[in-house]
């Protein structure tokens, strides 16, 4: 997240939000932005060709980062969405997530070198 309390109220709301429930315990050692886009583009969120339409209201929202502890049944992200989500969009989420339950929680390094003014 960008920030603590972010401020959506400007954007519609979708018509339902999904939790995305970790499979297991762990430090989350990644999560696949593919799979993401991939199902933000089947809720609508995104465009196939020039010209679709794109829906405002869905997409997804994260909880957890890499390097954060997550357990066993803990939302990790939430799905918002207008039509019934299918299972196999629920599924392809879940697994995107990676937990390793040996290691310590961390904070990732910026991907930020410097910034040139």
């Amino acid at each position: 997240m960008c920030s603590d309390n972010p401020d959506y109220s400007h954007l519609p709301s979708a018509k339902h939000i999904t939790q995305v429930l970790a499979q297991g315990s762990g430090v989350v050692t990644s999560i696949n932005a593919m799979t993401m886009a991939e199902v933000n583009l089947a809720l609508g969120a995104g465009r196939n060709r020039a010209g679709d339409p794109i829906n405002f209201s869905v997409g997804i929202v994260l909880h957890k980062v890499v390097g954060e502890k997550v357990g066993k049944g803990e939302a990790w992200a939430e799905i918002h969405h207008d039509n019934p989500l299918p299972n196999s969009l629920l599924n392809n989420m879940q697994e995107a997530l990676k937990l390793d339950s040996s290691i310590d929680p961390f904070n990732m390094p910026s991907l930020v070198v410097s910034r040139v003014s």
